[in-house]
């Protein structure tokens, strides 16, 4: 009698670097070495997300994603997907938009004895 291997995730997440303006979404993708495991969880930061207004989450068999809508500099962070205890994480970077402020430039003044 053979024994099974463990599970493991045969693609894990990868991190990200996205531009705030150039996308408003970022999509992690993994896939897990057994189809539709029994207890799935997202997290960002440790702290355990779902699905909703910011959040979409998928799980078909072995692949798993999560798309995050709206995407802001406050969705940088780790996110990790925990498949039956097993994890996989990586990062996303999120660059803001420039600022439009205007910025206004100091002459220079020296001051000669005469």
């Amino acid at each position: 009698m053979r024994s099974q291997a463990p599970p493991y995730f045969t693609l894990d997440l990868v991190d990200q670097h996205l531009k705030e303006e150039e996308r408003n979404y970022a999509i992690f993708e993994a896939e897990f070495s057994i189809p539709d495991p029994r207890k799935i969880r997202w997290f960002k930061n440790k702290v355990e997300i779902f699905h909703g207004d910011n959040y979409h989450i998928v799980h078909k068999e072995e692949f798993h994603s999560l798309t995050i809508k709206k995407l802001s500099v406050k969705d940088a962070g780790k996110y990790t997907l925990t498949c039956d205890g097993i994890k996989s994480s990586a990062w996303l970077h999120v660059q803001g938009e420039p600022s439009n402020e205007v910025t206004r430039s100091v002459p220079y003044y020296s001051i000669h004895p005469s």
